[in-house]
């Protein structure tokens, strides 16, 4: 779609500036009508969705506006699958390392803590003994 400047100076070329002021206006009020925008307001939006008033009251109904996907050859969509699968590898790869660290981490602490309360052990049967 073409922008409000766009459009305008395309009619200006052609020497039809009223014809397209008469249009925007008529819009103008369209938006109006099915909005409780002002007219500033209401063209504002209109430049802002270039000058698609279907566009404005969906956005201002909350009606998510459907955006074109862009067409993408064969070869694209290939390496496209194939990044992210290869970026999905990474991340379990990387998810797998850090549960394995996290499980030796506990695993050295629990043989530290046994150690020491088997320490402790033979502390208490020494003291006893004598």
């Amino acid at each position: 779609m073409t922008s409000y400047d766009e459009l305008k100076e395309l009619f200006e070329k052609r020497d039809k500036l009223d014809l397209f002021e008469k249009k925007v206006e008529e819009t103008c009020l369209v938006v109006m009508r099915q909005t409780n925008y002002d007219k500033e307001k209401a063209l504002e939006k209109l430049k802002q969705h270039n000058m698609a008033a279907i566009d404005v009251v969906k956005e201002y109904m909350g009606v998510p506006l459907k955006h074109e996907k862009k067409a993408v050859t064969t070869n694209q969509a290939v390496f496209r699958e194939f990044r992210t699968f290869l970026d999905e590898a990474c991340n379990n790869y990387q998810r797998q390392k850090e549960i394995k660290e996290r499980r030796e981490l506990q695993r050295r602490i629990y043989i530290q803590r046994l150690a020491a309360m088997q320490k402790e052990k033979e502390k208490l049967e020494t003291i006893k003994e004598d």
